[in-house]
């Protein structure tokens, strides 16, 4: 557009050729630095089976927390889980927390992201939607808090959820997976 107003004597020069780039917010991941599968199934047998199936969809399907809190079965088809929703917390008019479905990170509503699904994951499928004791939603800083207790218990390092999508990632590049098919598959 501004090289097209320059042309056409709109304006005089492009404001564009004088905006500095960005810094780049890529951060390196060590990926010794992830969890091992080990540590994995510890914590997910420290954190309860109510929030367990959520450990096993970020550490084998790439979810961020929100995300699979939001799982169905029926989003778990074929080898494919269609993510279509997140679970956020918002504060209610009498200034409540409460937690809700939303569209997920960066999609309009309805939209949606396929993932391959390990057929390990088959089992957590009957456990899903990931529900508190008294059967209502739990929103992310409440599994936050879960976590650091497991975490604590049997000794594990201080990993936090958004290490098991980087592990994820890892692991599917070290397979072959394409960086713009794991890109597009974590977006």
């Amino acid at each position: 557009m501004s090289s097209h107003a320059v042309r056409h004597k709109r304006i005089r020069e492009n404001p564009v050729k004088q905006a500095e780039k960005p810094a780049n917010p890529i951060m390196q991941v060590d990926e010794r630095t992830l969890p091992s599968f080990d540590e994995i199934s510890a914590l997910a047998k420290e954190i309860g089976p109510r929030l367990e199936p959520a450990v096993w969809l970020m550490a084998c399907c790439g979810l961020r927390i929100g995300e699979s809190l939001g799982v169905f079965p029926e989003d778990i088809v074929d080898g494919t889980l269609r993510c279509r929703r997140q679970v956020v917390r918002i504060t209610n008019s009498s200034g409540k927390y409460v937690a809700l479905y939303a569209p997920l990170k960066h999609r309009k509503e309805g939209g949606w992201r396929d993932i391959p699904a390990p057929a390990t994951l088959g089992p957590i499928a009957e456990r899903l939607p990931i529900r508190n004791q008294a059967g209502g939603m739990i929103y992310p800083d409440l599994f936050r808090k879960s976590w650091d207790r497991a975490l604590k218990r049997p000794g594990l390092p201080d990993y936090n959820p958004h290490d098991l999508r980087h592990k994820w990632a890892t692991v599917t590049l070290s397979n072959g997976v394409p960086i713009h098919e794991v890109g597009r598959e974590g977006a």
